[in-house]
């Protein structure tokens, strides 16, 4: 048996090529991904949840086991703080990813947003790129303002946050004009994300100049389905 033929529209964010009745062509991509502020959502709310859950839990283990508790049980609540965490954060993460979606055809680049579906166009000159969030310097000056304070009272300086220094603004340039997409947290994600619009941009370009011709290959059919997930 032939092994599948790795397409570069696998995996994350999910890619899903359609083709309508007419003969339009449409590649739409899929993003979840945490923004700084969601972040600290998420870490607030993780710490908020964590103390009362496993503390119900020490009840509730202790409530229905027999007395004296067997040595397994003392084992197992002294390490249960470890697997709660991981779950409640991960809840968390999950819950408060923000779902960012882009549209693309031949001629036209769509972003989806809270008020409706802003259209671009594509045979304008544009790119994709990626800036650093526009509160990072801000954030690292607050960094040394503090360290220069507790420098002057001889303290150890406090560990700051770096939210937003770890942050991205995903944008388009729309004849030098910027456009955001998306603002995401963590290099890896930021580049999941510009790597794969710059795949379907270049794609979509490929396409135009084939007079609309598919080449051969995974996607070749445009057959509906979306791209694997990881």
């Amino acid at each position: 048996m032939a092994k599948k033929t790795i397409s570069p529209f696998d995996g994350k964010p999910t890619t899903t090529f359609k083709v309508d009745k007419n003969g339009q062509k449409t590649v739409t991509v899929t993003a979840r991904a945490l923004t700084p502020d969601r972040l600290r959502m998420v870490h607030g709310l993780s710490g908020l949840t964590f103390f009362p859950l496993l503390i119900v839990s020490w009840v509730y283990g202790y409530e229905t086991l027999e007395k004296p508790l067997p040595d397994w049980a003392v084992v197992v609540g002294l390490a249960l703080p470890i697997p709660i965490i991981v779950i409640v954060y991960y809840f968390w993460v999950g819950l408060l990813k923000k779902t960012t979606v882009v549209e693309f055809t031949p001629s036209q680049f769509r972003i989806k947003k809270l008020t409706g579906w802003k259209t671009y166009d594509r045979m304008i000159d544009h790119q994709f790129g990626a800036l650093d969030h526009d509160l990072a310097e801000q954030e690292q000056l607050k960094e040394q303002e503090a360290t220069i304070e507790a420098q002057l009272s001889k303290k150890q300086p406090e560990k700051t946050s770096r939210y937003y220094r770890e942050s991205s603004h995903i944008v388009f340039v729309y004849m030098g004009q910027r456009v955001d997409i998306a603002t995401v947290h963590g290099k890896k994600d930021m580049q999941k994300i510009l790597y794969r619009l710059n795949a379907v941009d270049e794609y979509m370009n490929s396409q135009a100049q084939m007079g609309g011709k598919t080449p051969e290959g995974p996607q070749s059919q445009w057959d509906n389905s979306p791209g694997d997930i990881d």
